[in-house]
């Protein structure tokens, strides 16, 4: 039978909670959620890309790609000043930006009439700019937009039955041809309103922008309809004859979204069609030094005698940021894939901890420490994030810290998740899941591995380990995976120290009738018989990995796949890396020459040896 380490609940009343106390207000200013993020840090990068478009003098469809939370939303509105639904008139890049946004929008009945209302916005702004309402409600102007849109866009003009015209002057038919389009094509309508004013009365602006951003909130269905109605308005727009094309601005489209998203977006044929497009990748993370540094510089004080509180709490958090050469900074901007939301999460997660934080008898004597003394260590930060104020870590419920070896009660796929990520990180390229598949396939050639294989991914992808890309190339439009920045990171915790092994050891389901198994969770063994009895554990731990490494590696042997092997997944064992990261705890907490220890090492490696 199989178990796991029991969850043993921790009273947090027994520890120390004057430090969240003291600095609540300082901690909820730099960390704490709110709608909208006051401090704007400048992708340099990303925006010098977006103007060299907006400033030429063609129309463009571009996307702007970027993980969720990475600040796409952020630069759209400094740089440009918009909010949801609104208009800018720019007048010294001579640009009309207009923006399209579903946060906290409920979308009722069909999104064309939205996006047609939307429209409608827009041409109201562009009358109250340029004076246009007389000249284009006159009946005069209303026959210029009838012959306009008989022009370009006739087949709206259709919606008007012949018995409804009997009795009217030419006018009259016109005037009422036009009443009928707006009725049952408003979208087509409002189009061509807004086309008609952009030709007539805003010739000093050179170009229009259409910002669509935060798509995410609509379902899968609406998104498309989204992006092909705006596609659809991009095409209506430069529709113009011949002689007058020169008088139109150039119509520019930026669609911002998730990676995720493009990918789904783009497979539909009626997307994909219109080219060319521009994607444009917005990588770079929030830059958490600049953040600080800008936020701290808006702190207004409620009282004088807080300034002593939240300089220490600045200090603490400067400390903590830039601790053995930016070592937690990197991390916590890599375990949230740089959604800078989560980042945020993340930190005060950290110093909201009760259990982790501080622990055993320092927690009496926290407030009277130094704040240059060393209050944050491995344990207590990769503790307080992944297991909160829990004792015994669960894989399930830590999305920022997943458990990369997956296993249950019925399989255990721990080795093949290592493999896996070995390959990612060995090749350090995307491939595709049928690439993937196909490697593992021709070493293993069998259904176990495969089905092994199927769930890690899967497992992967859910967690963000993994991520979906697409291919730049035209041609190609296939659907690749990568390493993520989450994974990256827990790929190198593994081998950094023990602490992530020793999550790991309390989420693995183990045969409970192994000798000397003892499924006591870390956080007892460090309150009662220390951390010499935990790295015992783990070499028990690893010898289980161990075992199941053995096999696998005999299966690629038996099918003559060994080079392959090495080439695909590292000559060294995956459990060699597993028992370095052990190891370098062991010599940091000066156990190395504690008893048994040796022991335990010298009989991993030798069985390491022999599988080698």
């Amino acid at each position: 039978m199989k178990k796991r380490v029991k969850d043993t609940p921790v009273c947090t009343e027994d520890f120390c909670d004057e430090f969240y106390n003291v600095y609540r207000k300082p901690i909820d200013w730099f960390f704490g959620e709110r709608k909208e993020e006051t401090v704007y840090i400048r992708d340099h990068e990303t925006v010098k890309k977006i103007e060299e478009l907006l400033l030429n003098n063609n129309s463009n469809i571009t996307y702007l790609i970027g993980k969720a939370g990475i600040g796409k939303t952020t630069l759209i509105k400094n740089e440009y000043g918009l909010s949801d639904n609104t208009t800018v008139f720019d007048e010294k890049r001579k640009i009309i930006f207009t923006s399209l946004g579903f946060r906290g929008k409920f979308i009722e009945g069909n999104l064309t009439d939205f996006i047609a209302k939307s429209i409608s916005s827009l041409c109201d702004s562009l009358e109250e700019k340029f004076s246009i309402g007389e000249s284009f409600y006159s009946e005069n102007g209303q026959i210029l937009f009838y012959d306009f849109i008989k022009e370009t866009f006739a087949s709206i003009l259709g919606y008007a039955k012949k018995t409804e015209l009997i009795g009217k002057n030419a006018t009259q038919i016109k005037l009422y041809k036009l009443n009928k389009a707006e009725e049952y094509d408003s979208f087509s309508y409002e189009a061509s309103r807004l086309k008609f004013y952009l030709l007539n009365y805003s010739n000093y602006y050179q170009k229009i922008v259409f910002v669509i951003d935060n798509m995410e909130v609509l379902d899968e269905n609406l998104r498309i309809q989204l992006v092909r109605n705006m596609l659809s308005l991009f095409s209506c727009l430069l529709n113009i004859p011949g002689y007058q094309k020169k008088k139109m601005p150039a119509v520019d489209l930026l669609l911002s979204m998730r990676n995720t998203t493009f990918i789904n977006l783009i497979k539909v044929k009626q997307i994909a069609a219109y080219h060319p497009i521009v994607v444009i990748r917005q990588n770079n993370p929030i830059d958490i030094f600049a953040y600080l540094e800008k936020k701290n510089s808006e702190v207004k004080y409620d009282k004088q005698d807080e300034m002593g509180i939240w300089m220490e709490m600045y200090e603490i958090i400067q400390n903590f940021t830039r601790k053995f050469s930016n070592k937690y900074s990197t991390m916590i901007k890599n375990l949230s894939n740089y959604d800078f939301t989560l980042e945020k999460q993340i930190y005060k997660k950290i110093f909201t901890n009760k259990v982790w934080l501080l622990r055993g008898n320092r927690k009496k004597d926290f407030l009277n420490m130094s704040k240059t003394d060393t209050l944050f260590n491995n344990i207590s930060v990769i503790r307080a994030i992944a297991c909160g104020n829990n004792a015994v870590y669960r894989g399930n419920k830590s999305k920022i810290i997943p458990n990369i070896l997956l296993n249950d009660e019925i399989h255990d796929d721990s080795i093949i998740s290592l493999l896996s990520l070995a390959y990612f990180v060995r090749n350090d390229d995307s491939v595709t899941l049928q690439q993937l598949l196909l490697v593992f396939s021709d070493i293993f050639n069998d259904d176990v591995t495969q089905k092994s294989l199927t769930r890690v991914i899967k497992h992967f992808l859910s967690t963000e380990i993994l991520e979906k890309q697409i291919s730049d190339s035209e041609d190609q439009q296939e659907k690749l995976i990568s390493l993520t920045p989450r994974g990256r990171e827990l790929w190198d915790m593994l081998t950094s120290d023990s602490v992530l092994l020793e999550q790991y050891r309390e989420d693995h389901f183990i045969d409970e009738k192994i000798p000397d198994i003892n499924f006591t969770s870390s956080y007892d063994f460090m309150s009662s018989i220390g951390q010499y009895a935990i790295f015992i554990q783990l070499f028990i731990y690893i010898d289980i990995l161990l075992k199941s490494e053995k096999k696998i590696r005999k299966v690629a042997f038996s099918n003559g796949k060994m080079d392959d092997y090495y080439n695909c997944f590292g000559a060294k064992l995956q459990t060699k890396r597993l028992l370095d990261g052990v190891l370098k705890s062991v010599e940091y907490s000066g156990n190395m020459n504690a008893y048994g220890i040796d022991e335990k090492v010298w009989r991993l490696k030798e069985k390491m040896k022999d599988i080698d």
